[in-house]
């Protein structure tokens, strides 16, 4: 009892829903950064809302968050109304004093997120929690609380609630009222760009004014320092303007969490299991967003010093940075060695898998993304497999046509069988015996890299056409190139312990990408 009443705090989850689909709802890059940013910032939203009903929720400052007390909470002059468990995976947990606090909150949460963000959605569940039993001192009580188990049933409760959902937008139009082609919004405001006048939706002009803001306060990110215009990555304008979008994603997040709360030493009493969540979240940030993007940093550098034909601003654009999950879009020449730079740089306790879409910057960038986050989920089907291992693996698709389908159709119908994903590293973590990874990785990859370059360009480009072709076509095609070609050093395709099938998939594959990731003297660092 507090106060001459009884304690019932919440445990409340919350997460946004469709952030993909929000985010890459045009192909205006200025309207993707700020969308991305509003998401990335999106919980601020609900600390800002708390503060001006006069709540006072702790956490929002981490540096504000020591030990966590459950029993603290509960004692009569305490003046927190809540406080933040721990932050990660997309998710807020927040244990409030009471059902009324978190009522009124998410109320108010709801009605602000489409006055910020216009069609953001989020969802929220949340669990009571009383004394399991009676006539104990209170401190005693909520120090013995179980929070694996309320978290599990909080989980389980939210799920239902996220699938339960209905997927209605905030608006509506009539047949007078001009709309969005894209999207179907009614267009609402004209603001002034390039000496013309554009008419745009609230969730447009919602994501721009975003972007400026942050546009204006933020000088660490490479892009704001050279321009604003997605040209200025590709090589040459109207004879290269090729792009990549890098999308890399943790692999097996839930079951590092799981394995975190089971290594507690303790016991499952919520002090010690927020602690170690804390601590676990502050470990995802620094070894995938802020180690990961310094390595890419360092990489860039690296490139400008040892490439000439690489020039000047040379820089990638931020896209999505939050717990294991990062987005990047650069010029296509350096999507591959920063990609790997990233990967190989993980410790050995964590690994990520790796998509990277090649398209011309005139491509609808929605639609690249796409293939991106597809290549990625190839590229994690192959380690789901190898439950007792981190493998950090890479998938890339060079988008050379329109992209109006899967990547699953596109590989189905026009490419013939490929040596991808890559597995770039490995290691083992489990008990069980030694796993054979049976995908290409990098050494083969680069071995295959030094014999093709010993022929001519033309002979690369024949023997990549002949592999579509089939296996006949290739073997008379590779024939003609060995007995054409006058180098010093043999060159020998069959000392890399490879099938003959698998050979032929991995001329292919690096065919495809050659002039641009391993053309001598200009990507590859040996």
């Amino acid at each position: 009892m507090v106060n001459g009443k009884e304690v019932k705090p919440v445990l409340a989850m919350y997460g946004f829903r469709g952030k993909q689909a929000y985010i890459y709802k045009t192909n205006k890059i200025k309207e993707v950064a700020g969308a991305s940013k509003i998401i990335e910032n999106g919980f601020e939203i609900l600390y800002d809302l708390a503060e001006n009903l006069g709540y006072k929720l702790e956490g929002r400052k981490k540096e504000e968050v020591k030990e966590f007390n459950i029993n603290q909470l509960f004692i009569e002059d305490d003046d927190r109304d809540g406080v933040e468990v721990y932050q990660g995976g997309g998710n807020l947990f927040i244990l409030y004093r009471n059902k009324e606090i978190a009522l009124t909150i998410n109320k108010k949460f709801t009605k602000e997120l489409i006055e910020s963000t216009y069609s953001l959605k989020a969802s929220c569940a949340f669990i009571e929690l009383t004394k399991k039993q009676e006539n104990v001192d209170i401190g005693e009580a909520w120090r013995k609380r179980d929070f694996k188990e309320d978290r599990c049933k909080l989980i389980e409760k939210y799920e239902r609630i996220e699938n339960q959902e209905l997927a209605m937008e905030p608006y509506s139009t009539l047949p007078f009222v001009q709309i969005d082609a894209r999207t179907s919004q009614p267009l609402e405001f004209t603001i002034k760009i390039e000496d013309k006048q554009e008419k745009l939706s609230r969730e447009s002009w919602l994501k721009i004014q975003k972007y400026n803001n942050t546009n204006q306060n933020s000088k660490d990110n490479p892009f704001e320092d050279y321009s604003n215009l997605l040209d200025e990555y590709i090589t040459k304008k109207g004879e290269e303007s090729l792009l990549a979008i890098i999308y890399i994603d943790g692999n097996n997040m839930g079951n590092k969490v799981n394995q975190c709360l089971k290594n507690i030493p303790k016991g499952n009493n919520y002090d010690c299991c927020v602690k170690a969540l804390r601590a676990f979240s502050s470990e995802i940030h620094n070894v995938y967003i802020e180690k990961g993007l310094q390595r890419v940093k360092e990489k860039l550098d690296e490139l400008l010093k040892t490439n000439d034909k690489l020039r000047e601003p040379l820089g990638y654009r931020k896209i999505i940075a939050a717990g294991d999950e990062i987005t990047i879009i650069c010029n296509a020449r350096i999507a591959f060695e920063i990609t790997k730079a990233y990967l190989e740089g993980l410790p050995d306790n964590y690994s990520s898998c790796a998509g990277i879409s090649i398209f011309h910057s005139h491509d609808p960038y929605s639609n690249a993304y796409k293939i991106a986050e597809e290549c990625c989920e190839s590229a994690k089907e192959i380690s789901h497999k190898y439950v007792d291992m981190e493998c950090c693996v890479l998938d890339f698709h060079f988008c050379h046509a329109g992209i109006d389908t899967s990547l699953r159709e596109i590989r189905k119908k026009d490419e013939i069988a490929i040596s991808r994903p890559w597995l770039v590293k490995k290691k083992e973590t489990g008990n069980g015996d030694s796993a054979v990874i049976d995908i290409i990785d990098l050494d083969k990859v680069k071995k295959m890299k030094n014999q093709l370059s010993k022929m001519a360009r033309s002979n690369r480009m024949a023997l990549t056409e002949a592999a579509v072709r089939g296996r006949a076509e290739f073997a008379h095609e590779l024939e003609r190139v060995l007995a054409n070609t006058d180098v010093e050093e043999e060159i020998n395709l069959d000392g890399l312990d490879l099938e003959e099938e698998k050979k032929i998939q991995l001329i292919y594959d690096i065919g495809l990408v050659y002039d641009l990731w391993f053309d001598k003297g200009e990507m590859t660092n040996e």
